[in-house]
């Protein structure tokens, strides 16, 4: 009897093993990925953030508290606060625009889903500042807009578009909002469509059907979707060539980049957010899965 426990006991823990082995070779290899490109340069990130700031560029090993500090000054704080409310505004615009796009999308057979999203992912093959001049030479006084609308005589003046905060606004949405699509696109595709039918044979109206089925289940991709967008709002501002050489009233003051306090928020002055971004950004990316 003791004989066949210790071969059962040896079997499993050579069972076992195997396993160990098997979970191993899956996820060690993404464990490193993770340690060596995620969780290091955040460490880095964070390191920094205490040190000085070099006079032509990079960082002096001298320890300070002066990047945590600065953002108690009251130029900062209006900066931080002007990008919190463009950051909600853009999420905002881009869950109107992104939800009903993404469920019309989910209708769709995965041959054209995968297109589609393809077609979504396409202009992230073109650098960004490229994309967003493009649209500045579309938007300028000079412009495609305005000298159309000058040629057809409906103004008589160049409409002032750059430099203002719809421009900014446009430009966030537009850059933003591929992070809202696919998430949101992955979370209706995940939808229960036996329980939207079982609503409907009861009697349930499309906007009861809606507001009590629909977007309780979808309401992780929404959560997910709006504070990828968000992060990205808060901690950088792609809509810099829509802003031009001063920025709008929604990111900041009317200052010239050369200006000093601007000048090193704008190149990463404000090292701390930057930092605690880092470190939230995909904690709340793995919480929200």
């Amino acid at each position: 009897m003791k004989i066949l426990r210790q071969k059962h006991f040896e079997k499993t823990s050579d069972t076992n093993k195997g396993h160990r082995g098997e979970i191993f070779s899956l996820v060690g290899p993404l464990f490193l990925w993770m340690l060596l490109f995620l969780a290091l340069p955040l460490v880095y990130v964070i390191i920094i953030s205490f040190l000085e700031k070099g006079i032509y560029g990079g960082v002096q090993m001298i320890f300070t508290l002066e990047n945590y500090t600065a953002l108690w000054n009251p130029t900062y704080g209006k900066v931080i606060w002007r990008s919190i409310v463009l950051a909600f505004w853009t999420s905002l615009i881009c869950l109107l625009i992104s939800y009903p796009f993404a469920f019309i999308l989910s209708k769709f057979s995965k041959k054209y889903q995968g297109f589609c999203i393809l077609l979504i992912m396409l202009p992230f093959w073109i650098n960004q500042l490229i994309r967003l001049n493009g649209w500045s030479n579309i938007l300028r006084d000079s412009g495609t807009i305005n000298t159309i609308l000058l040629k057809l005589g409906i103004i008589s003046e160049p409409i002032t578009m750059m430099y203002t905060d719809g421009a900014t606004l446009f430009g966030m949405v537009y850059a933003l909002l591929p992070f809202m699509v696919l998430p949101l696109n992955n979370s209706i595709s995940r939808l229960d469509y036996s329980l939207i039918e079982a609503a409907h044979d009861l009697g349930a109206s499309r906007i009861s059907t809606f507001f009590r089925i629909i977007l309780p289940l979808t309401l992780p991709g929404i959560f997910a979707a709006a504070a990828a967008a968000a992060a990205v709002a808060v901690i950088r501002d792609p809509a810099i060539p829509l802003n031009g050489t001063k920025l709008s009233g929604l990111t900041g003051v009317s200052e010239d980049y050369g200006d000093r306090e601007i000048d090193l928020l704008v190149r990463g002055g404000v090292t701390p957010l930057e930092a605690v971004g880092g470190v939230v950004s995909p904690i709340r990316g793995i919480t929200t899965r």
